[in-house]
């Protein structure tokens, strides 16, 4: 398919494409163009970021993250998806701050008040991780979600023994 090289939205749209019909790095490719044609165009760092975080360039997805953050300071999936990221590089600050970004953007976002609270149990605080799992499991009940509802009522049960 012929895509007008200057038209972002167009490789943004065949880059999502691309991913879904499993081609990462076909979509890659045209995340790259759409940053080419257009260095703003903040939800290809973030479409690029989860790309590379799949395929272990944790590195490579961080800096995406941060630059979509940077274009777009009311990112939450950004937010949320970097605070994944530094989970994995033991930044529990980081990973804290930007669930709590993610959390004042989306205050419905369940996962990120899962993870959170993941962190919390690990620095031992037990109230504020019971409270972030009360809170997930409250919003995977009204979304639906009786897996994430079953892990945190499970999570709280474990912390309060």
């Amino acid at each position: 398919m012929q895509i007008c090289p200057d038209n972002p939205d167009a490789y943004y749209r065949m880059g999502i494409a691309q991913y879904n019909a499993g081609n990462k790095q076909a979509a890659i490719d045209n995340f790259n163009q759409v940053i080419r044609t257009n260095p703003n165009f903040s939800n290809a760092y973030r479409a690029r970021g989860f790309i590379r975080s799949e395929g272990g360039d944790k590195q490579g997805a961080l800096a995406d993250y941060n630059e979509a953050i940077r274009l777009n300071t009311n990112d939450a999936i950004a937010y949320h998806n970097r605070g994944y990221i530094r989970s994995g590089q033991a930044d529990k600050q980081g990973t804290i701050a930007d669930y709590n970004e993610a959390i004042r953007i989306n205050s419905k976002d369940a996962d990120a008040y899962y993870f959170r609270a993941l962190v919390y149990s690990q620095q031992e605080d037990k109230r504020r991780a019971i409270d972030d799992f009360k809170k997930a499991a409250n919003l995977y009940q009204q979304q639906g979600n009786s897996e994430g509802y079953k892990q945190s009522q499970d999570r709280i049960r474990e912390l309060q023994q």
